[in-house]
Order: C-alpha cells, then structure tokens, then sequence
C-alpha cells in the first residue's frame, strides 16, 4: 500500500484543507495533537484495560507496553464479552481529547461555521493476531447517517509501528455514494466490496498523529501481528447546521446512561454540551442493518461463516428484546455454521 499523503503544510490553508479533503476523501495529519495529551488518555486506559486484565503482566512485562494478554481475549461480537463495559468506562476517559482545541480550530477551518462533537466516542482495542477481528472495509454512513458531511477522527493511543497495523484508507472511494453492504466478520459486522487494491494508503503512525475521513470513505483495519494491544479512539464531527442522526447524542451502544458517565465530571463546559446547540435531528434508520441481517441468514445456509459476526449480533438483540421467534431462527442460523 502507499503511503498517506501529508497534509501538514496545508493545514492552516481552508481552500486547500478542504479541496484535498473532498478530493482524496480523508486528511492525514502527523503531530496534530501534542505527544503528551495522548499518552495521558492512554495511561488511563491502560489502566482500565489491566484492571479488566486484557494485559499480560508476567515475565517482567511492563504495564506501558500494553502487552495482550491473549488469555483474555473474547471477541467484540459476544454478547458476554466484559469489552462492552470497557467500552463504556473508556467512553467516559477519553473526552479529553474529544474537545481539544487543535481538533477543533482544524474542524472550524474545514465547516466555515461552528463544530458539533457528536456526543458518542468510541474506544477501540485489537489484540494481537486475531485477524478475523479486524475491521473490514467498509463506509461509517449506514452506522452514524444523519449528515453525509460528517467526519470521523482516528487517534492512535500510542506510537502505532508497522507490526501493529493500524487504519488504511481507500483514497478517492467517497466519490461513490453509500456502497451495498455485505456482512462481514469483525467490528460492525458489515463490509463492503473491497476493489480498491491500488487506491489504499497506509503507514505507521506516531502518537499525536490524527486522520480525518469522511463518512463515506471506505477504510478498514490492518491487522495487529505484534504482541501489544493496539488502542485506538474515534471521534466524529460535522457542521452545527447539519442534521445528527438522534442514535449519536446517546453513548455507545446505549448500555449505560449519560448521568453514570458523567458522575463527578470536572468539566461543567462538555457536560452536556450538545442540549444547547439545538441541532436538527432525524431517527436511526433501520435499512442498512435490516439488509445485513437478511444477507447474513441468506449465508447461514451457504455455510459462509463471514455471517457469524452479524449473527451473535442478531442474538444480542433477541435475548435484550426477549424475542423467542427470532431467537430459536439465529439459534440455527449459527449452528448451521459451527
């Protein structure tokens, strides 16, 4: 893959900002942020991750180098997994970032009008070589909608070397519309063709680094063949002018509320924040989701197992909405594949 082209130098220019924005579909910007911000917010969350014990303490390994303690290791799409309530606990840590004000002048540049933080965060952990758990290429629109304008913010936890993968882009695919989905294994469940071999860029990242993309821009993860955990956040943003899809202003996955998450806040300014900007919103739209899930039973019987991610999903919801018809039919869609 080549690599990312460098948007530093233009990053105080907004008519060249933008243009290479709209033209490549996303920004890579090194040392954005300064070092030091980002290794406090990883700090914490090593933190959480070794009290959850996802890191690997023996033989002398050092808690800093957030070595996998594979162990541990329950893939996202299980509904037992304790990764949600991690996901949860580090939602709360890493708004530290999510207001910083290099973020936030770059965004202005590229809105001309006032930036929204969308309120959901999302933490990311990929354990070493598990392959199958890396996120597949894919747009973000079917799952943040609302604006098409929206931006999302890729922050690596820590220096991101070859070994440990990392974000490749697919340059020039927001160009495209929303693609057809297909179920996919690995975060969010849900790919697109990939048929981008020459267009993906891709390189190692240092903390501080920063890639801005759009919410159509297909992008995926690269696999993590080192023996660390690699961490990760993505935020996104967009014009205050622009409609926000009402399933963003609620934290992720909806498993805790906003008045646990911001218990003892210390920051009244983004508490809340987003009540008194009065954005227009619109509600999640089921059609992207309601495809997959069709997909997903239609290869149950091909016995193509790309359908299982989709499938624990569906078995998720089943057992929160206590649905038995659905239940007992994803019950022997996944057995058809084990």
């Amino acid at each position: 893959m080549k690599k990312f082209k460098d948007s530093s130098k233009i990053r105080l220019q907004n008519q060249l900002l933008k243009k290479r924005l709209q033209d490549e579909g996303y920004l890579f910007l090194p040392g954005l942020i300064p070092k030091e911000d980002v290794l406090k917010v990883r700090q914490k969350m090593i933190s959480i991750l070794n009290e959850f014990g996802w890191i690997d303490n023996s033989s002398g390994n050092k808690l800093d180098d957030a070595i996998g303690n594979e162990q541990a290791f329950v893939p996202d799409t299980d509904p037992e997994s304790n990764s949600i309530m991690k996901k949860q606990i580090s939602s709360f840590v890493i708004r530290d970032l999510q207001h910083h004000r290099n973020l936030i002048s770059l965004f202005k540049r590229i809105f001309d009008h006032s930036v929204f933080p969308l309120p959901r965060v999302i933490p990311r952990t990929l354990f070493p070589n598990q392959d199958d758990h890396t996120t597949p290429p894919h747009q973000d629109y079917p799952h943040v909608q609302g604006s098409r304008f929206s931006y999302a913010a890729w922050i690596p936890l820590g220096d991101c070397e070859k070994d440990m993968g990392g974000l490749a882009i697919a340059s020039q695919s927001n160009k495209e519309g929303v693609l057809p989905i297909i179920p996919a294994m690995g975060a969010g469940g849900m790919a697109v063709l990939d048929k981008y071999q020459d267009q993906w860029r891709f390189n190692p990242l240092s903390s501080g680094d920063v890639i801005i993309f759009n919410c159509l821009t297909v992008h995926k993860g690269v696999p993590n063949h080192s023996k660390k955990l690699r961490i990760s956040i993505d935020m996104r943003y967009q014009a205050t002018s622009d409609t926000v899809c009402e399933d963003w202003l609620k934290p992720h996955r909806n498993l805790i509320s906003w008045e646990e998450l911001y218990k003892d806040w210390p920051d009244k300014k983004t508490q809340y924040y987003w009540r008194e900007c009065r954005v227009k919103t619109v509600p999640f739209n089921d059609i992207y989701y309601e495809k997959r899930n069709k997909l997903a039973f239609q290869m149950s019987y091909q016995g193509d197992k790309n359908a299982l991610a989709t499938l624990k999903r569906i078995h998720m919801i089943a057992l929160e909405n206590k649905d038995g018809n659905m239940l007992k039919k994803v019950n022997n869609a996944i057995q058809r594949l084990n």
